[in-house]
């Protein structure tokens, strides 16, 4: 079996829709850490910056999901293409299946 084509629409989706995932858990992170450093080291050093640390951490869980997903859509139709086209010069990937 060879594949000689990959749908660069379908890939995209799917490679967007795991690097959106990913960037909820890296957003989830940036948030936690985040809201401790503005808890332990806010506002007895920085008067005022606590509710800016806080306010960076939510938009990290909401802003990574979006920034991840389409770089991974993006990045992975530029790829596809890209595959497509070289499948087409030099043959496609074989692939062996029982």
């Amino acid at each position: 079996m060879t594949i000689r084509r990959v749908d660069p629409m379908s890939a995209a989706r799917l490679v967007g829709t795991l690097y959106a995932l990913l960037g909820f858990l890296v957003g989830a992170g940036v948030t936690a850490a985040a809201t401790l450093f503005s808890t332990y080291f806010g506002p007895a050093y920085q008067p005022g910056w606590g509710s800016w640390r806080m306010l960076f951490g939510a938009g990290a869980i909401l802003g990574m999901p979006v920034l991840y997903g389409a770089i991974g859509f993006l990045g992975a139709l530029l790829l596809t293409a890209l595959y497509n086209w070289l499948a087409g010069l030099v043959g496609g990937i074989v692939v062996d299946v029982e």
